[in-house]
């Protein structure tokens, strides 16, 4: 069955499994940027009569969006 870990192979699990999670979210988002244009507009539809163009309230908002 399951055998009692102590701290130090707790911690290392963490460890591997926070790894894992960063480098899914980082295959992720270099996968997903080239379609940003593509989702961003497609989320906008909804709102199309309502809203003209994006706003952005600061100048990194517009670069984050993508993200």
């Amino acid at each position: 069955m399951d055998k009692e870990l102590s701290l130090v192979e707790h911690l290392n699990e963490l460890r591997g499994r926070i790894i894992i999670s960063l480098a899914a979210l980082l295959i992720g988002g270099i996968a997903s940027f080239p379609a940003a244009s593509f989702i961003l507009e497609y989320l906008r539809l909804p709102a199309e009569g309502l809203i003209d163009t994006l706003v952005f309230f600061s100048p990194q908002e517009a670069f984050l969006i993508h993200f």
